[in-house]
């Protein structure tokens, strides 16, 4: 019999086999047009039409980019082998708006990143950065907070195993997914404190002075 499957894979979320969850047409057309930046439009693309990891995409240089054949390269995570995968044609639509308005700003040069910060002085993207451009979209569902303290304390668990077993590769990776549902436990807290919380307006109080001198008396 084959022997028990360890690493990351192992001890990694469990999901229900069936047909992955999508959503209509008309809502990521709306998601898509509320990006705020040509560069998220391209990266959402790219991830979209290509599959690759947020951390293969992020690594990509212009000398990886070739429109003509519609295809990029990137550096795959666990191989460490560099491969073309292709993309769609609206994914380098996008890609060409966001290098025009970078023209000038940047250096140029053929190893130079592609994706790099909204803000002067226009470094050179993160991990980190890279995920912001998907969180920014997602707003946190209250009725999920069971689901979210389980995949809080799974991150916690594959971080442990991770820095037991020396998977330092891995490390940095799950601690900023660790990060990202810590923050949105926050929101989905905070989303439930306004909604329960209720303003208790009361009865209007009325001040009287001499006795009953607000009361009309009757006159014989």
């Amino acid at each position: 019999m084959p022997g028990r499957q360890s690493g990351p894979a192992a001890t990694g979320p469990r999901f229900r086999a069936g047909i992955p969850r999508s959503i209509p047409d008309e809502w990521f057309n709306t998601l898509f047009a509320a990006l705020p930046s040509n560069r998220d439009r391209a990266m959402i693309a790219f991830w979209i039409s290509s599959g690759v990891r947020a951390s293969e995409l992020i690594g990509v240089r212009q000398c990886d980019i070739a429109p003509g054949q519609q295809l990029i390269s990137v550096v795959r995570k666990g191989s460490r082998a560099r491969q073309q995968v292709p993309a769609s044609a609206d994914a380098f639509v996008w890609l060409r708006l966001y290098q025009q308005e970078l023209h000038g700003l940047v250096p140029r040069g053929r190893t130079q990143p592609v994706w790099r910060t909204l803000r002067r002085p226009f470094q050179p993207l993160t991990y980190r950065g890279a995920h912001c451009v998907r969180c920014s979209l997602l707003r946190p569902d209250p009725a999920q907070r069971g689901r979210l303290e389980e995949i809080r304390d799974n991150l916690v668990a594959r971080i442990a195993e991770a820095e037991r077993e020396g998977w330092l590769g891995e490390v940095e990776g799950l601690r900023v997914s660790l990060a990202g549902a810590e923050d949105k436990l926050a929101q989905v807290d905070a989303l439930a404190d306004r909604q329960s919380a209720a303003v208790q307006l009361g009865m209007p109080g009325f001040s009287r002075s001499g006795g009953n001198a607000g009361t009309p008396r009757a006159t014989s």
